[in-house]
């Protein structure tokens, strides 16, 4: 799921989210997806404010990847 932070909002995340680490987030907003600046498939995005509750998860997280790829077709791209 791909995950958006409005403008007026990304200074209040900069220092907070770390790549790399994994998060529990709560208080958020799930919408459908836009079709513009999508960077993957899936048809909802999630919404994160200033309200949104951050917690670092601490542990064994080496089960998550840090990295997905999901390849298309260029003609598939939407632009």
């Amino acid at each position: 799921m791909q995950a958006r932070v409005e403008p007026g909002d990304i200074e209040w995340f900069e220092d907070l989210l770390v790549e790399g680490k994994v998060y529990a987030l709560s208080d958020f907003h799930v919408d459908s997806q836009r079709d513009y600046y999508m960077s993957c498939s899936n048809e909802w995005t999630m919404y994160i404010r200033r309200q949104t509750v951050v917690t670092e998860i601490d542990g064994d997280i080496d089960s998550i990847p840090l990295h997905s790829f999901e390849f298309v077709k260029f003609k598939d791209l939407r632009y």
